[in-house]
């Protein structure tokens, strides 16, 4: 035909020829008249039995020509006839050329068949019954004829192969195997995108099905990447070309699919890798999917860590706790333990959330650890002396609390014991800032003096200073009871002013005590 379209692969369908044309078909109508009669009666396709064997496809269209020949002779009267006789063997012809799928003997042998239902008629040959297998086989072969499987990467010689060892061996399921694989082959020829989107969705619905082995869920994933990116035009892909292995990757996940559910697998594929617009290529596919499909599924979780992992995590931190002296610190840190171990059991665990606050954790009581460590190996001398500039600050911040300190007092205080916390360590450092606590323990002082001072001395006057007289620690009671915080623990007081003189003069002492020591007798 001048279209380029053989004769013999044309299929009329309402009145109009059928012409395929990549992932979808043409329609041109018939304008010929009679030609539902001509289609009525049209001899069916010739159909041989396979027989194993060496084929020639010269003695085959030597038999072909013979009976071309004989034809025209004896239907030269009935052009009507000859035409259909010609039409079937043009058919054979060329399907033959195309692909042999039989021997030399089993070509022969139909086209014997041929002869004597259509040319040299013999009314005594019968019809051949053709079983169920046969059918199917040769419906298979027809397929097989009219799909451009190599560009799909399925060889014609390699699907007729198995479809002639099936055959020989009767194997109705490997049919049933090749019949699915040339359907599925149809189906992406004639709506590749509808079916590439097809695929995405039932490859991410079960990528994280924990019944398949890492080596399919890697492979799936892969594909559910390249696929998602050709129809989202982030990447083009030769879907042709992988179509086998989308084929047989579903085959697979199927298979794997028929044993007993199992927890999600965890470990990341490339779906968590890459991105796409800073989001996993897992949240861009599945924002995909729901435009087109809905709430096709729920957006699981998936952990990335597995409950061994943090569980051993946990372990390890039990053992680090008993190393942990003090108490307090012990005990909190322990009841945090045991929560995340609860929280890694539950069915819905967050493995992921629990091992980064099992991590924070871990790092807790390493610090800990090292904070007990240095304070073991710290001058003894230098923690003495850090309390005692500690008790004088907390016994100023009370005072401030219950006399209604300024902000200024308030902030002044505040600020030392940030400088006295970094300094905790550094003897020379704490001797220096020793002056400026002195100085602010003074001056606090000095403002409350100032302000007795300044009340006249009436009698009620004097009433209210002896009940204020009452309610202030005696200076010197003070001093004492304060020297004895200091060796004991940190003080509470919470003196109507801060500590005088002999307070004053026992720290000093006690600084140029402590400094002294540093530096030997000339």
């Amino acid at each position: 035909m001048r279209d380029g379209v053989s004769p013999y692969s044309l299929q009329v369908e309402n009145g109009s020829f059928v012409i395929p044309h990549g992932d979808h078909n043409h329609y041109i109508k018939v304008q010929t008249k009679g030609y539902e009669v001509a289609l009525k009666n049209k001899i069916p396709a010739l159909q041989s039995n396979y027989q194993p064997g060496a084929f020639d496809e010269k003695a085959v269209l030597a038999k072909v020509d013979q009976l071309l020949a004989d034809s025209r002779s004896i239907y030269k009267d009935k052009p009507i006839e000859q035409r259909q006789i010609e039409l079937a063997l043009g058919q054979f012809t060329e399907n033959m050329k195309k692909l042999s799928t039989n021997s030399t003997a089993g070509y022969l042998a139909t086209l014997d068949l041929f002869d004597k239902q259509y040319i040299h008629i013999d009314e005594s040959v019968k019809p051949v019954e053709t079983s169920p297998l046969d059918k199917k086989y040769q419906a298979l072969i027809d397929k097989i004829n009219t799909l451009d499987t190599d560009s799909y990467g399925l060889p014609k010689k390699d699907l007729l192969v198995r479809l002639q060892e099936a055959k020989l061996a009767k194997d109705e399921a490997a049919l049933a195997a090749v019949e699915s694989q040339l359907q599925a082959l149809q189906d992406f020829n004639d709506r590749t995108g509808v079916t590439t989107v097809e695929y995405i969705k039932y490859f991410y619905e079960h990528v994280n099905d924990g019944r398949l082995n890492d080596e399919l869920r890697n492979k799936v994933a892969q594909l559910t990447w390249t696929l998602y990116q050709s129809q989202s035009f982030l990447k083009a892909a030769e879907l042709n070309k992988l179509f086998p292995s989308i084929y047989q990757a579903k085959q697979e996940v199927e298979e794997a699919l028929k044993a007993q559910p199992t927890t999600a697998k965890s470990s990341q594929t490339v779906l968590d890798t890459e991105k796409v617009d800073n989001q996993s290529a897992k949240t861009a596919i599945y924002g995909f999917l729901k435009e087109l499909y809905g709430d096709f599924m729920p957006e699981e979780h998936v952990n990335h860590v597995s409950k061994e992992e943090v569980e051993s995590l946990l372990s390890k931190a039990t053992q680090l706790l008993e190393q942990i002296q003090e108490e307090g610190i012990r005990q909190s840190l322990a009841e945090e333990v045991e929560n995340l171990k609860a929280a890694t059991n539950k069915v819905d665990a967050d493995l992921d959330e629990v091992n980064s606050q099992v991590k924070d954790v871990l790092t807790r009581i390493a610090s800990a650890l090292q904070q007990e460590k240095e304070n073991a190996e710290q001058d003894p001398q230098t923690l003495v002396l850090y309390q005692k500039l500690y008790d004088i600050l907390m016994s100023l911040h009370a005072y401030l609390e219950n006399n209604k300190g300024s902000d200024a007092d308030f902030d002044k205080v505040d600020a030392l014991l940030d400088q006295l916390s970094a300094k905790s360590k550094d003897k020379a450092a704490l001797l220096e800032l020793t002056k400026a606590i002195l100085v602010l323990n003074q001056e606090i002082k000095s403002k409350s003096s100032a302000s007795e001072e300044a009340t006249p001395a009436t009698n009620a006057e004097a009433n209210g200073d002896k009940t204020s007289a009452e309610n202030r620690p005696n200076v010197a009671a003070e001093s004492n009871s304060e020297t004895a915080s200091y060796k004991n623990k940190p003080s509470n007081t919470t003196d109507s002013k801060p500590a005088e003189s002999s307070s004053e003069k026992e720290t000093t002492e006690s600084t140029t005590s402590t400094g002294n020591q540093e530096k030997p007798a000339e």
